[in-house]
């Protein structure tokens, strides 16, 4: 069975303070000092959970008493805060407690019913960042805010859900390992020995603090795209299933445990779309207004049986502290309990928090009442199935409720009416309480007011709250418990509605040890007999030592004689009218055992002294002289003397078991006070011990403190020779910053600027190789030094002056690049139009195509309308005619079938696949040879490629529709043509774009801006209408066959050769 987990071993103080505020009702939270949860005094104090705990207890106005002690406090705590995302009740813990998190340690696993492993994506990432967190406080590093933030952030689209990952321990693994090496690299080999020595160097800390604020950024940095790299490794870890989408995803719902009982919900049930809901009667359970309706298992079962097998149901029990029910998570990510734990615990802060049923009156029942009408009015107590209500909306309940006695109790003051406090439960003795004084307990306490059958449910309450004790005797605790629960009791008896609604609810079947009164009579004498039971197996063990009365020798009776001897006087009597009666409770008998009341014993006494009057009475009247009733008489004598002596050693057992408990405590007492002294000693003797040690480890670290001493004048001298080493190394470093900055600007100059640049690199690495030479040989000479800075001061002025003729240069190319900018946007705003005069040009192209068909369809129309007039009309005599008639009818009017062929043979002609190829290689070629980027390469051999496979694919459609035309004639079988091939609009713009980078070559109308060639006088031309740009013919020709439009400005143009104008 999973058992929902959570980390209460990691638990501080803030968030035990938190639970607790939640744990215990409003009204008695108010009776303890909260201050003592403060953070600064946390900060401050070394005091243990334990004590925290016990101090609160200790000052609460003894209104804390139902809870026990410190240790049954925080055991119950430790339950109630046991459930998954308890941080978004509680908080997160603090930081400080990650470091007690062993970098190992795994998420829970869930197993499911089919054997697979599952764990809650919260869960897991919860670790992970604590691991993170762990990881940088092993390298001495504390984590970057952002790395932290970010995986916060990461966490939060899970805010909202409740989802399990199937558990894969390669993935987790290889998880794991990645985030161990988050901070592997960023410490280095001096950090163990500054560490060390840290109080006794302030000029190293100070280096290490400035070498962490040099690095913070870098550390960041890199921390963040490590945590990226995870996740959109791992997705499916680190998002929800509905951002997804995949088949792949389990569907994982829990089966909820309660008793006997089994159960889901239904919300979580249908969350995924492939488990379809076709049942009427589950759709009508709708949730809203904080309620979750559950669906019995059993139920699930049977009507969705088609759909379990791609189900993982995961069994969870339903978990309950001693006074509140741990909250279960929802699918949405909030968390809810069970409605009957909710009315339960309404019901036990009326009577334990609130004390309604105290100092009662007439007018406390109809304020009662309304409470229940109006508990009624927020959940519904008439509901026959199981639903689960949302802790937000219980929380609102809660309050509400407490709002309410408050008023009440605010306006019974301003009536003049006399309100008094309720009455504390009395504190119970070391040796326990008996049943008598629970019901004095309920008599002190007014409760027979409220509820005058409240005694008659002490017994059962005592029953079970002896049976369910923690220690061997009753504690204060038990009293309250009992106490609480003989007024529970009352008020569902009152309210039949409750119990009935706990009934639906399962809550009494499940938790029958807890709620026996809302069961039938035959469970409760069940019950009482079975305390009965567990009372004689105990009592059985144990023998009475008394005084012999008769003969003055001492005997042992043990209890079953006594059993035995009472009922031989009974079946001996019969059932005579005469006869002598003994008592039948024998339950108090055997408590008397345990628990002796003189009044009890006295009782008993005189009810057998006034039946054995009355019998005598009736036995004169009738025959006095008769020999059976001086029989009966001397049997009763007899019986009286039996039972007097079984009294008195009664009476003398309790005293001696008194006796021998108090020598009992008086032996462990001083067994107690033998091992205190033992260990004072101890402990003694390991003082004197441990103070020689520490006067020896005192010796030790004096000497350690003057080699340390030493250390820190030698780690002093490195520290200013390291300091004179970086101080030159940080000169030579910016130099050569400078250097390759330098560089990297002057690569787009020309060949000159090119070769200037080597030069100075030679010269540069030449002078740095001096540098070096000069600093490791001739460190100490002066004369060296300032012909050293001499060559510096020179080349810094070298470096100057090609810096400013640079910057000249590139200020030049600046102006030029802006220029270049224009003319683009230029170029490009005129394709714009073109692109859009293009598509005008295709819709009309399609539209005229349209009307050319229909055009077609109705002369053929025609032409058949036609023929059978002629054949009407001329008969078989004229059918040579009218065949004739037709075939130059046929002549003078095409058809469709010939238009087609002639527009296809046209299209074949007009196409020259070698030529296209050729012309659209140089194009290619001659933009990887402008260009020096390996990207527009790259580009311009995959535009080819393109290219080359557009213009076979159009040819091959072309010659497959001429030969479906001559195969059949029909026009239908005519396939669409592709799209006419042609470079891409992003090849034409990089193409021109890396053409007219290059300044040198500027184009004038003398030269053609296709093949970059002289034109002359005899060679043929052909001008642009629209730019008036002028290119050789033939290349014109080349380029419309391809594009169709102008290559400089990029308008509507035709090839004259292929339409030439008509005159």
């Amino acid at each position: 069975m999973n058992v929902e987990p959570g980390f209460k071993k990691y638990y501080d103080r803030v968030t035990i303070s938190k639970a607790l505020s939640d744990y215990i009702p409003a009204p008695l939270c108010e009776h303890f000092d909260k201050s003592i949860f403060d953070a600064k005094k946390l900060k401050c104090s070394k005091e243990t959970i334990r004590k925290t705990l016990q101090t609160v207890l200790d000052n609460s106005n003894k209104q804390l008493k139902q809870y026990g002690n410190c240790d049954d406090l925080l055991e119950n705590l430790n339950i109630y805060m046991n459930f998954p995302l308890n941080y978004k009740r509680f908080g997160d813990p603090e930081k400080d407690l990650f470091e007690d998190i062993k970098s190992d340690k795994k998420p829970y696993q869930f197993k499911s019913l089919k054997g697979s492993l599952f764990v809650l994506k919260q869960d897991f990432l919860l670790h992970l960042r604590m691991q993170v967190f762990t990881n940088f406080m092993k390298t001495m590093y504390q984590p970057a805010p952002e790395v932290m933030e970010f995986m916060i952030k990461n966490e939060r689209p899970l805010n909202n859900c409740c989802e399990f990952i199937r558990h894969d321990e390669d993935l987790f693994t290889e998880i794991h390992k990645r985030a161990k090496e988050l901070k592997g690299n960023s410490c280095f080999e001096l950090d163990e020995f500054i560490d060390i020595l840290h109080p006794l160097m302030p000029i190293m800390n100070d280096r290490k603090q400035n070498e962490e604020a040099n690095s913070e950024s870098e550390t960041t940095k890199s921390g963040l795209e490590f945590m990226q790299g995870i996740i959109d490794s791992y997705p499916y870890v680190f998002r929800p299933n509905s951002e997804i989408n995949s088949p792949d995803v389990p569907i994982v719902v829990r089966i909820f445990e309660d008793g006997d009982h089994k159960f889901v919900m239904k919300s979580e049930l249908f969350k995924d779309s492939r488990v379809k809901n076709s049942d009427e009667k589950i759709q009508k359970l709708k949730d809203e207004n904080g309620i979750l309706w559950a669906v019995d298992y059993e139920e699930v079962v049977q009507k969705f049986k088609d759909q379990i097998d791609q189900i993982e149901f995961i069994s969870v029990p339903i978990q309950r502290a001693k006074h509140a029910a741990v909250p279960i998570v929802t699918p949405s990510g909030d968390h809810c309990i069970l409605a009957s734990d909710a009315v339960y615990e309404l019901l036990r802060r009326l009577i334990s928090a609130l004390k309604v049923f105290q100092n009662f009156n007439k007018d406390r029942w109809q304020m009662v009442t309304h409470y229940m009408n109006f508990l009624s009015s927020k959940i519904d107590l008439e509901a026959t199935n199981r639903f689960f209500i949302s802790t937000t909306f219980f929380d609102k309940i809660k309050e509400e409720t407490d709002n309410y006695w408050l008023k009440r109790s605010r306006g019974n003051s301003k009536k003049n009416q006399r309100v008094t406090s309720p009455r504390l439960v009395r504190d119970v003795g070391k040796l326990g309480f008996s049943l008598e004084f629970l019901k004095e307990e309920l008599k002190l306490l007014g409760l027979t007011k409220a509820f005058p059958d409240v005694l008659d449910y002490a017994e059962l309450s005592y029953s079970l709250v002896f049976n369910q004790r923690k220690y061997q005797f009753l504690r204060t605790c038990d009293l309250i418990d009992a106490v609480e629960h003989c007024q529970l009791a009352c008020v569902i008896k009152k309210f039949p509605k409750l119990s009935e609604f706990l009934r639906n609810q399962k809550m009494c079947s499940n938790l029958s040890d807890r709620y026996d009164y809302l069961d039938d009579k035959s469970k409760k004498e069940s019950n009482i007999e079975k305390s009965t039971e567990d009372t004689n197996k105990i009592e059985e063990t144990e023998t009475v030592d008394s005084a012999g009365i008769a003969d003055g020798e001492s005997e042992e009776v043990p209890i079953d004689r006594i059993k035995d001897s009472e009922a031989s006087i009974e079946t001996s009597e019969g059932k005579n009218e005469d006869s002598v009666t003994i008592p039948e409770n024998e339950n108090s008998d055997f408590r008397s055992l345990k628990e002796p009341e003189k009044e009890e014993v006295t009782e008993q006494k005189n009810e057998i002294e006034s039946t054995g009057q009355n019998s005598e009475s009736t036995e004169s009247n009738e025959s006095t002289s008769c020999l059976e009733c001086l029989k009966m008489k001397e049997m009763r004598e007899e019986l009286e003397i039996s039972l007097e002596k079984i009294r008195i050693e009664e009476l003398t057992h309790e005293k001696i078991l008194e006796n021998r408990a108090l020598e009992k405590m008086k032996e462990s007492i001083n067994a107690e006070l033998e091992k205190l002294r033992l260990m004072n000693n101890r402990i003694q003797s390991i003082e004197e011990n441990k103070l020689k040690e520490i006067d020896r480890m005192r010796v030790e670290i004096e000497k350690k403190n003057a080699v340390c001493e030493e250390l820190r004048e030698k780690w002093l001298d490195c520290s200013n020779t390291m300091k004179r080493s970086e101080e030159r190394e940080s000169v030579i470093r910016e130099t050569v910053k400078r250097i390759e900055k330098l560089e990297t600007g002057l690569k787009e100059l020309d060949d000159e600027r090119e070769q200037m640049k080597r030069n100075n690199a030679k010269l540069l690495k030449r002078k740095e190789k001096e540098i070096e030479t000069l600093i490791t040989n001739a460190a100490n000479s002066r004369e060296e030094k300032r012909k050293l800075k001499l060559e510096n001061k020179e080349m810094k002025r070298k470096l100057e002056q090609e810096i400013q003729s640079s910057q000249q240069k590139f200020d030049q190319y600046q102006t030029e690049l802006n220029r270049l900018k224009i003319e683009i946007s230029e170029k490009n705003r005129v394709i714009e139009e073109l692109k859009k005069e293009n598509s005008e040009l295709i819709s009309d192209q399609e539209v005229s195509r349209k009307e050319l068909d229909d055009t077609m369809s109705r002369i053929s129309i025609y032409q058949e309308k036609h023929a059978k007039i002629f054949r009407e009309l001329l008969g078989g005599s004229t059918t040579s005619m009218a065949t004739s008639s037709e075939s130059s009818t046929s002549k003078k009017m095409p058809s469709p079938f010939e238009i087609q062929m002639n527009s296809f043979q046209r299209i074949k002609d007009s196409i020259d696949i070698n030529n296209s190829l050729k012309l659209a290689k140089e194009m290619v070629e001659k933009l990887i040879s402008v260009s020096n980027r390996p990207e527009i390469h790259q580009f311009a051999n995959y535009e080819f490629q393109q290219y080359e496979g557009k213009i076979r694919n159009y040819s091959q459609a072309v010659e497959l529709n001429i030969h479906n035309l001559k195969k059949s004639s029909d026009i239908s079988s005519i396939c669409p043509l592709p799209e006419f091939p042609s470079f891409s609009d992003k090849f034409m713009t990089e193409y021109w774009t890396e053409i007219d980078k290059k300044p040198s070559i500027e184009l004038s109308d003398s030269e053609c801006y296709i093949c970059f060639s002289e034109m002359k006088s005899d060679e043929k031309t052909l001008e642009c209408e629209h730019c008036k740009k002028i290119t050789h013919l033939e290349c014109a020709s080349k380029w419309l066959q391809i594009h169709r439009s102008c290559g400089h400005c990029r308008q509507k143009q035709l090839d004259p050769n292929e339409f030439p104008t008509l005159s």
